[in-house]
């Protein structure tokens, strides 16, 4: 996966892998019945409460503290997917225009659009443009 660095992966009780998604540092961590995966700035500090960041946390099963290194990949895959799709869609772009109404009078119109939005607007209106 594009973006994603596994820099360690391994151990038992706990399992634990840490990397890079695109820059952020990852703490991924198996054990008991949970694993969890953090990333953010301080990653390891997500995962106990101290700091903010992207944290999730799933319910495994027995057989957590003993994991196979591909699962891991797998779910640290899983995870990093689902970061990057949550912070496309909280990026934003503001877009400016002016609604004109039947008199002719101009009112000013702001609105906040996803960059993902806004590049699928942006197809069509060039679809728009080459077909008229």
């Amino acid at each position: 996966m594009k973006g994603l660095i596994i820099r360690s992966i391994g151990g038992h009780f706990p399992v634990q892998a840490e990397g890079t998604i695109n820059g952020t540092p990852f703490y991924f961590r198996s054990r008991h019945e949970h694993w969890s995966m953090s990333i953010g700035p301080n990653p390891i500090d997500i995962c106990g409460g101290y700091a903010d960041g992207w944290h999730k946390e799933v319910v495994y099963g027995n057989g957590a503290s003993w994991m196979e290194v591909n699962e891991v990949r797998k779910l640290i895959k899983k995870c990093a997917r689902e970061y990057i799709r949550e912070n496309n869609m909280k990026k934003k772009s503001i877009l400016s225009f002016n609604v004109v109404n039947k008199k002719g009078e101009s009112t000013p119109m702001k609105i906040a659009i996803s960059n993902k939005v806004l590049r699928i607007i942006g197809r069509s209106v060039i679809k728009e443009k080459s077909n008229g």
